[in-house]
């Protein structure tokens, strides 16, 4: 992982960028984006004040570890939520969709069958553990990322959308270099959406789904 993240970084002038990836870090479960949480802070209930302050502390210490003393430049991580409400989601997936070749879904079994309705593109799910895929990141690297890159070797255009917490940095990062290492002719489209993608199994949605007042939830089904 830390190899990964060296390569994808660029450090100019003491700041890291990631000019070809986009890493959403959120401070509040992606709930709100950084501005607000920290704005907010002050005011914040006092049980979510060390969730904030601990995701603050992890990032800045695994970055520091990785590059040194930088300024880092991150996407801000709340976009699938709020983008679930807003509809821009929707609009993004529409958009990425056309012409796809194949929608790779990389998901724990909870989310066995799940489809973008927005697609008519051919569907393959790969699944890994729900609850030990980041003790398993070998085996599960072999079962996911074999057949993507199969797919890219055979000049497919291919957009995998996943859940699958930490190990999605791992597996994107690990496709893009891996791609480039093939001069692969095919494309890939990367999303990790997390916690959105339970919005087609509504027990599993948890609180936050609860609050989505005008939430697209027909964006993702589930087919038998």
């Amino acid at each position: 992982m830390r190899c990964l993240i060296q390569n994808a970084g660029t450090d100019a002038e003491g700041s890291v960028r990631f000019p070809n990836v986009s890493f959403g870090i959120s401070l509040s479960n992606g709930d709100e984006d950084h501005s607000t949480v920290l704005k907010d802070f002050e005011t914040m209930r006092d049980d979510l004040k060390p969730v904030v302050l601990g995701a603050s502390v992890g990032v800045i210490a695994f970055m520091l570890s990785v590059f040194g003393d930088r300024r880092f430049h991150f996407s801000d991580g709340c976009f699938p939520k709020r983008g679930l409400v807003n509809g821009e989601l929707r609009d993004v997936l529409d958009e990425f969709s056309r012409g796809i070749d194949q929608i790779v879904f990389v998901v724990p079994p909870h989310l066995r069958g799940i489809e973008l309705s927005v697609s008519d593109a051919p569907h393959t799910h790969l699944y890994i553990s729900g609850s030990q895929v980041h003790e398993t990141w070998p085996p599960s690297l072999y079962s996911t990322a074999g057949p993507i890159l199969q797919r890219l070797a055979e000049g497919q255009r291919v957009l995998v959308l996943t859940q699958s917490a930490v190990f999605s940095a791992l597996l994107g990062l690990l496709l893009a270099e891996m791609k480039h290492a093939m001069a692969s002719p095919g494309q890939l489209l990367f999303l990790d959406l997390g916690q959105v993608l339970d919005i087609a199994v509504p027990s599993a949605g948890g609180p936050w789904a609860a609050r989505l007042a005008g939430g697209d939830f027909g964006l993702f089904n589930l087919v038998e």
